[in-house]
């Protein structure tokens, strides 16, 4: 797991409950801070200080330190303002495992913040649903899908748009990202992006959706084996 941390994240939060944290956390810090780094590097496995937006540090960190992720199957790049325990955020690892996917994402509360409505949960039974938009505040990659972007990424982007650039590449309030570049300049970093690799917008859709009850779950492990 990596995330890209200012002042206000919540990563203590992500390692609270019962369940015992199963994933590495690597947390890049971008404040001002010396004791908000040292809080950071308490609960991370790596923890360093650089600057820049969450994917434009990621690339230099696969650029400058690719061991760091040498031996990981799937990566989650997570904004550092998710409220979730580490027990969701496993069972958000082993999902994307068992059924092998590209790049998934956990639905978002409603009562939280939701860009696109494809992107929030559902009422009723929990089911993966299979779309053609995965956003990228909480994106986790299969590790070689996730290189294939990177490699494409020219860390131009600071946010917004890098979802419909990375979903291309593989086919299918105030907030801490404003301090770094205003949404207005994102957009227009983005719209450079789109003319200049003819990357294009796309409508999020649900293409399918499959309950996922226990029969379902072992029946994927059992394939999978």
């Amino acid at each position: 797991m990596f995330t890209a941390v200012g002042d206000a994240s919540q990563i203590p939060l992500w390692l609270t409950g019962e369940a015992k944290r199963d994933f590495a956390l690597i947390a890049a810090y971008y404040g001002a801070s010396d004791e908000t780094f040292r809080t950071i590097r308490a609960h991370a496995d790596v923890a360093v200080r650089t600057t820049g937006g969450k994917w434009q540090i990621l690339k230099n960190l696969f650029l400058r330190q690719p061991g760091l992720f040498e031996n990981f199957d799937f990566l989650l790049a997570a904004d550092d303002d998710l409220i979730w325990p580490a027990a969701a955020i496993s069972r958000a690892f082993s999902l994307a495992q068992t059924f092998d996917l590209w790049v998934c994402q956990p639905a978002f509360d409603p009562a939280g913040r939701v860009s696109h409505g494809i992107t929030q949960k559902f009422p009723g039974p929990q089911t993966l649903r299979y779309v053609n938009f995965v956003e990228n505040t909480c994106p986790i990659f299969r590790a070689d899908k996730l290189r294939a972007f990177i490699n494409i990424f020219d860390g131009s982007l600071a946010g917004y748009g890098v979802d419909f650039w990375y979903c291309a590449v593989l086919g299918g309030g105030l907030r801490e990202i404003d301090k770094l570049r205003p949404l207005e300049a994102r957009i227009e970093d983005w719209q450079i992006v789109s003319r200049n690799y003819n990357v294009r917008r796309v409508r999020p859709r649900i293409l399918g959706a499959a309950t996922l009850d226990s029969s379902a779950l072992a029946a994927a492990a059992l394939e999978g084996e």
